[in-house]
């Protein structure tokens, strides 16, 4: 299933966003992934979540390759119950 948050810039989207990880570690069995441009949230969500910061990866230059790292992701892990992408339309890839 897939979950949209859609809004103007500064609706609270990326805090809705992190709240529902934080709800979700605390109903969940399986892992939970947040990614995100930089790390700006990383003390804001819970410690049990994987917080993966794409400021880290910078030899991901285009769609092709962020999908082929996101299918790695889901590959190494196989108890990963949700995913969590913020800003995936600001990261610009050519």
């Amino acid at each position: 299933m897939v979950k949209l948050l859609i809004g103007h810039k500064g609706s609270g989207k990326t805090n809705q966003m992190v709240q529902l990880a934080n709800d979700c570690i605390e109903k969940g069995a399986g892992s939970i992934i947040f990614i995100n441009k930089n790390h700006r949230l990383m003390y804001e969500l819970n410690y049990k979540i994987r917080v993966i910061c794409m400021e880290d990866f910078e030899h991901i230059t285009n769609i092709d390759e962020y999908i082929g790292f996101l299918y790695g992701i889901i590959s190494s892990d196989h108890d990963i119950e949700t995913i969590f992408i913020d800003s995936i339309l600001t990261v610009s890839y050519t």
